[in-house]
């Protein structure tokens, strides 16, 4: 069959303007986009230059074009100089356990978040890392409002929304030719409701929107062989999207934007390629080859053939917090993806990489550091730091490019699935610990003057014990196998273990069982994990000798400060210090330990979690 197909696809070829496996030009069905589509995307020099041009007006400006300036007042105002947050932790800390030494660090003369260099000429202002927080199934539907309200009101400044290709598009997405009549760069005859849902609700807020377009889930009549989605199965279809269709889908969505008047922060394209999820291919090497073009066909589908003018960012990538090589699995995609170490590759140089090599014009690298520890998370972000920066030595990248965490958090539950995105064994923790990891993770990014923003993954739990790293629970239902039913919220699912449902710990066994699996299921958000308050203001404490040093971010300050109290022995809280944040929200002070064993923040009439 798959001989026939491709017979097929070689005498399509041969008749028409095609020039991607088994796709059919569409003639003047869209007369622009017909117009505009080159396949030549390596000896591009218009798009080329007119890429160039836009980042160069796009940098112009300053990473984030819509952030208030943050002035004069410089990020952790103190006295004195910090010791390093990841020092020694003090009895009862919850605290990573790892050793630090020999993690890169900024380069000497890098500036903290909010601050000034001397040695600096760059006009753009300087600003520490914006909050993004992701939900799609709980920022779109009927309760979409009050879920969006309570991320406004936690702090998040910007809202991640994946636009699945499959959910999209009229018809059966899982039929292995076009609906007829459909032309793929036209956004009529898409499904619009839940992106405008999110976009619109998002900015009346005024919360920025980073839009993600994956390549996959995608119809299975936009791969180059939709037979093996076929035979594939499951949820995800990702093997070998067309490039004029991804293309087309890209105008689409460009389209609609702009014809809806909204105006969107920041942009990806494929999500993940280095996971296999969301891009498939027959080796490492080919896929890193067509997220490449992937990438180049949708920047210019978003500049020219929509008009968007459009900050895009690269790689958007799945984090390998266990081996820190170039070559390892996931990090090499990023190489081969700008045809770097041609040396180490006889196949780049032979058939993927041509004599000149297009540099990619991107705004920013996104990243998504999900570890195990705040120290493992910190040393990823780094050591992507310093591919991003070979890259542009070797011209592949514009220089000093922003490092964006688009996706991140700290799991409370894993399952067995989950080894497939990354998973390390021991990378679930408690809902406490997601807390303390949480604040410290942050405060570690933070510092880094590259890290432009920072993520959260999700507003609420799962509930499925796969992926669950939200603010708040799942509530649900369990039956069980006496007939009785639990309603409550999911504390944690521990997949073939047991079930925390409110005070009750449910054996796996005791469930009901039903087709595929156990009798559960997640029907809404429930109350408030650690995390939620941990996000809303984060503290670090880290304690020498006789003083401690406090560090907290207040997410929804605009430079008002925040209250350091300590807990005495009598079992009462007294406030110790008020501290001057800049309009970000971060501050720190140390003070004299004295008889205080525990400390929060207090901003606005919340309070941090405890920090001991």
């Amino acid at each position: 069959m798959r001989k026939l197909l491709l017979l097929v696809a070689s005498v399509v070829l041969a008749s028409s303007t095609s020039i991607s496996g088994c796709a059919v030009a569409e003639g003047s069905q869209d007369e622009d986009f017909d117009r505009d589509w080159k396949d030549d995307f390596e000896n591009d020099d218009e798009e080329a230059a007119a890429e160039g041009a836009e980042t160069e007006e796009l940098d112009s400006l300053d990473d984030l074009d819509d952030v208030e300036e943050p002035g004069a007042t410089p990020i952790f105002p103190t006295e004195e100089a910090s010791p390093d947050p990841e020092g020694g932790p003090g009895p009862g800390e919850e605290a990573p356990p790892e050793d630090l030494e020999g993690v890169l660090e900024p380069e000497d003369g890098a500036t903290t978040p909010g601050s000034t260099s001397t040695g600096s000429t760059s006009k753009k202002r300087k600003h520490g890392p914006i909050s993004i927080i992701e939900d799609d199934p709980h920022f779109s539907g009927p309760a979409s409002d009050d879920r969006l309200d309570r991320a406004k009101a936690i702090g998040a400044d910007a809202i991640r929304v994946m636009l699945w290709w499959k959910n999209k598009v009229p018809g059966d997405a899982t039929a292995t030719t076009k609906p007829e009549g459909f032309v793929s760069s036209k956004p009529d005859a898409y499904n619009w409701a839940d992106f405008d849902t999110q976009v619109e609700g998002a900015r009346a807020r005024g919360l920025k929107v980073f839009v993600t377009i994956p390549a996959g889930p995608m119809p299975y009549w936009a791969s180059e062989e939709p037979e093996y989605c076929v035979k594939q199965g499951g949820w995800s279809c990702a093997w070998k999207p067309q490039y004029r269709e991804y293309a087309a889908w890209v105008t689409a969505v460009g389209r609609h934007v702009k014809d809806k008047g909204y105006r969107i922060w920041g942009w990806s394209f494929v999500n993940e390629p280095n996971i296999g999820a969301f891009l498939k291919d027959e080796s490492s090497l080919k896929l890193a080859h067509r997220y490449r073009k992937l990438w180049f066909h949708a920047r210019k589908a978003l500049r020219k053939t929509a008009g968007v003018k459009a900050r895009v960012f690269f790689s958007d990538q799945a984090n390998n917090q266990h081996s820190l090589e170039p070559g390892a699995d996931r990090w090499k995609v990023f190489n081969q993806a700008l045809c770097l170490d041609l040396e180490k590759d006889a196949e780049l140089i032979k058939g993927f990489c041509p004599e000149k090599k297009r540099r990619v014009e991107a705004h920013g690298i996104a990243f998504h550091p999900y570890a195990a520890t705040p120290g493992n998370q910190k040393k990823t972000v780094y050591f992507l730091q310093k591919l991003v920066d070979e890259a542009a030595r070797e011209k592949r990248l514009p220089k000093n490019r922003g490092l964006y965490m688009t996706e991140s958090a700290f799991l409370t539950a894993r399952g067995a699935d989950a080894g497939k995105l990354g998973a390390a064994s021991s990378l679930a923790v408690t809902p406490n610990q997601q807390a303390v990891y949480m604040n410290k993770g942050e405060r570690l990014l933070a510092r880094n003057p590259r890290v432009k923003s920072l993520s959260q993954y999700e507003l609420v739990d799962e509930g499925r014990g796969t992926w669950d790293c939200g603010l708040i629970y799942a509530n649900g239902f369990v039956k069980l196998k006496s007939g009785e039913t639990v309603t409550g919220d999911f504390k944690v699912v521990k997949l073939g273990r047991h079930i925390e449902v409110g005070d009750r710990t449910i054996p796996w066994a005791d469930i009901a069982d039903k087709e595929g699996g156990k009798d559960f299921w997640a029907t809404g958000p429930g109350g408030e994990k650690p995390a939620y308050a941990a996000y809303r203001i984060a503290i670090d404490v880290v304690k020498m000798g006789d003083r401690v040093e406090v560090w907290g971010l207040a997410r929804a300050d605009t430079g008002a400060g925040f209250t350091i109290e300590g807990l005495f022995p009598s079992g009462e809280w007294h406030e110790l210090k008020e501290v001057k944040t800049d309009v970000l929200g971060y501050g720190r002070a140390v003070i004299p330990r004295g008889e205080a064993t525990a400390w929060r923040i207090r901003f606005g009439g919340e309070l941090s979690r405890v920090a001991r």
